[in-house]
């Protein structure tokens, strides 16, 4: 689930202004580690542990791993960001026009030719072990042939709760991501029009407003359903995290004095909160997206002081921005694959260390199917000419 830089400046000139910095890698490193949240949470999580203190790594590894699903809220907000940086760079906010011909047909080939390519694969998979799930493949069972293949084709599988898993289920956030690209013009306007502080709250609003009613009639809940998926996770109630990372890219194109230090108080003390809703409370709920856009977005335009050399000198930190640069394809590629390899296969016991074991043997798996799935589908898609520039371009704009 990534999405690239991609949109145009009001005037003819497409070349960014000379101060403004095309590539950064802050972005790709997080994008990696929502990638391998990801990756942790559907190979961990809810795998029950034994007591006592020599258990207690294998303890937090599961509770880290059972709010893995942030990871996607993470992608959400780095969406709205890399969209809404060049614009940011370019122009003043209320002169930032988009050109809607350009910015869909950018979006398309960027993000349809790897998802087709992954709903081929496992539609062809599904269909080949429907009737024979078990239960280590118990997401082909909601798989139906030409409807739900019909539902995926045009992005509305997450609008019904039979088709929302089916194929493949993180496919779910591939549809939202595409929605969320039709009110992206909308809420560039609004901004432009109004302010970003009006464009925040308005979405705000939205997100509550849906996730209360959602509340009322579904309730809180630890565990995911497709019928929570369907109505919490849909287009209204994720709008303010895409609005979020809007915010964060305007705050990062025209920085000012001493916000890197502001983002790193808001981002702990909207952390602790956050941390206390997922870990006890809900995983759904009001408010809960909303305090977690805050965090991500804080840590967006806290690391926009980091430098680039940085993330190029530490190796861990270059594994990172790697990963982030392959995530849409691991990401498309992950979840059936977690079935298909699972500890049955490898004939591992299903106890909570031979699970794990399996998950770590796993996880290189992924990324090096991911990493050909990425030279085979989505490179070929990528826009080239990206260009880097120092950390220079991003000096505070004013004191005000």
């Amino acid at each position: 689930m990534k999405s690239h830089m991609d949109t145009q400046k009001p005037q003819t000139d497409e070349a960014p202004s000379p101060g403004a910095k095309q590539h950064l890698l802050f972005v790709d490193a997080l994008r990696g580690a929502a990638c391998f949240w990801v990756l942790l949470h559907h190979s961990f999580a809810s795998t029950p542990v034994p007591g006592g203190p020599l258990h207690l790594p294998l303890y937090l590894l599961v509770r880290f791993s059972d709010i893995g699903w942030l990871g996607v809220n993470l992608f959400l907000v780095l969406s709205g960001f890399c969209l809404f940086y060049p614009l940011a760079a370019r122009a003043e906010p209320k002169q930032i026009r988009i050109d809607l011909t350009k910015f869909a047909r950018r979006r398309a080939m960027r993000i349809l030719p790897p998802y087709y390519a992954g709903l081929a694969l496992f539609a062809a998979v599904a269909a080949i072990g429907y009737g024979r799930s078990t239960g280590h493949w118990n997401w082909l069972v909601a798989f139906r042939g030409p409807y739900d293949l019909l539902t995926h084709l045009l992005m509305v599988h997450n609008l019904r709760p039979d088709t929302f898993g089916s194929v493949s289920p993180a496919f779910w956030s591939l549809a939202l991501e595409c929605q969320l690209y039709v009110i992206f013009p909308l809420v560039v306007w609004l901004t432009a029009r109004a302010g970003i502080k009006q464009a925040l709250v308005v979405t705000l609003l939205i997100a509550i407003a849906w996730q209360s009613m959602c509340y009322f009639r579904l309730g809180l809940s630890m565990g995911w359903t497709s019928d929570y998926g369907v109505l919490y996770d849909a287009l209204p109630g994720r709008c303010f995290e895409f609005a979020a990372g809007i915010a964060a890219a305007l705050l990062v194109a025209r920085p000012r004095l001493g916000q890197s230090q502001k983002a790193l108080v808001v981002w702990l003390l909207a952390l602790v909160p956050g941390l206390l809703a997922v870990l006890f409370v809900s995983r759904f709920g009001p408010l809960i997206d909303q305090i977690w856009a805050v965090v991500f977005a804080s840590i967006l335009v806290w690391l926009a002081s980091t430098c680039n050399a940085r993330f190029e000198r530490v190796a861990l930190l270059r594994s990172i921005v790697w990963l982030g640069t392959i995530s849409y394809s691991v990401y498309l590629v992950h979840q059936p694959l977690i079935a298909i390899i699972s500890p049955h296969k490898m004939h591992l016991p299903a106890t909570a260390v031979g699970t794990i074991l399996a998950g770590f043997v796993r996880l290189p798996i992924l990324v090096g199917i991911g990493y050909l799935f990425h030279l085979l589908f989505e490179k070929p898609f990528i826009r080239t000419g990206k260009t880097r520039v120092s950390r220079q371009s991003l000096a505070p704009a004013s004191t005000s």
